[in-house]
């Protein structure tokens, strides 16, 4: 290329084969045209500002797809008297997702949101609507209609403002809909109170949970409740990860979706003290998984490692029934194991560093409750007998 790389060229403007292409939307379909122009500075600047002129007309409704083109073989297949609908506009914005998922920019988890949001949210309700039609007062209906928490809501419009700004920016609206919508005012009066997120459980429970599993159900359960490892560090744990000689667990990956990866943050990549209780489950387990030196803990009905927390949760809902034990998500045994240890008057940095949390902050902010008035521990340094 002469002059620019493709990173920084005008949207919409490309290289091929030394020729300018220009890449736009009209009608909910993608046109692209090559312009018998040399790939240079300015010759780029001519495409871009031929762009925005086309792009203005399709805003206006008085796009001539032959004036700009008048020798385009294709004009027909272009030329269409359908109107955009919300549906082609989502249908596009995931397409776009699934592009930066598939060169690496978006992880799996997101674009599983992503998905997710478009099937649940928007196209049931929006996507009949013609995208020109879509008005102010459809989003605040659809938004009043809401009874969830206010990251579910705020998660459903994240997409529906980027995708109506893709509209925006491909000229087949003028200006969004969403720009005069009181989105957080609305959010604050229909979003439901937050559930609490922290409910451990007592030791009573604990003991009936782990007594009423079996085999290698029982021993996940049990080595969760005393390692405060998340759910996909479970599921990456490895044999080769275990230091029974030195009671350490190394915790360096993670599983979600069936994918692995590194921790987010470099303290969560951590050694973590074995308990006597994890050492216990692990040393049970061993008995299952340990002669094949790979992951710690396998599915039983597979005898492989466990594929994601959907799995692991269908199977903690069969102890917790058969325990007559309340239902609280599998999470909760991390919660457990953060309380257990605050309540026993553990120090709180070291607990972070346990938790993979970056300092204390975290751990005061969602455990505070669980900090003795008294801290043993302070109490003895302070005496000079611990």
């Amino acid at each position: 290329m002469h002059g620019k790389s493709a990173s920084k060229l005008p949207p919409g403007i490309r290289e091929r084969n030394g020729k300018i292409q220009i890449d736009f939307y009209w009608h909910g379909k993608r046109c692209r045209e090559t312009l018998q122009l040399e790939a240079n500075p300015k010759n780029f600047k001519y495409a871009a500002q031929l762009r925005a002129a086309i792009l203005f007309d399709i805003s206006q409704g008085i796009f001539d797809y032959n004036k700009y083109f008048p020798e385009s073989k294709n004009i027909i297949n272009y030329k269409s008297s359908a109107k955009t609908t919300c549906a082609d506009l989502f249908k596009h914005q995931l397409d776009l997702y699934e592009r930066r998922y598939e060169n690496g920019n978006l992880t799996k988890s997101t674009i599983h949101n992503y998905r997710k949001e478009f099937r649940v949210y928007l196209m049931p309700s929006f996507g009949h609507i013609e995208l020109s039609a879509l008005t102010p007062q459809d989003i605040r209906r659809w938004l009043y209609g809401f009874n969830h928490a206010s990251k579910t809501i705020n998660n459903a419009v994240l997409c529906l403002r980027k995708s109506l700004k893709t509209a925006v920016d491909d000229g087949l609206i003028a200006e969004s809909p969403l720009d005069k919508v009181d989105v957080a005012g609305i959010v604050k009066d229909v979003s439901t109170a937050k559930a609490e997120s922290i409910d451990p459980f007592n030791e009573a429970e604990k003991e009936l949970i782990i007594n009423t599993a079996n085999g290698q159900i029982k021993n996940l359960i049990q080595f969760a409740f005393y390692s405060g490892l998340r759910t996909g560090e479970l599921i990456a744990l490895r044999w080769v990860d275990i230091d029974f000689k030195n009671n350490l667990i190394f915790v360096q990956r993670n599983i979600i979706l069936n994918t692995e990866k590194q921790p987010k943050t470099k303290s969560g990549i951590r050694k973590v003290v074995m308990l006597p209780k994890a050492k216990e489950a692990l040393q049970s387990q061993f008995g299952f998984t340990g002669q094949l030196n790979d992951f710690v803990f396998h599915n039983p009905n597979t005898n492989k490692r466990w594929l994601d927390a959907g799995k692991i949760r269908r199977a903690w809902k069969v102890v917790l029934e058969s325990a007559g034990v309340r239902y609280r998500y599998p999470y909760q045994t991390r919660h457990s194991y953060a309380s257990m240890l605050l309540s026993n008057g553990e120090n709180i940095a070291w607990i972070a560093t346990q938790l993979g949390h970056i300092n204390t902050e975290m751990v005061i902010r969602n455990y505070g409750k669980f900090i003795p008035d008294h801290n043993l521990t302070i109490g003895y340094k302070l005496k000079g007998e611990y």
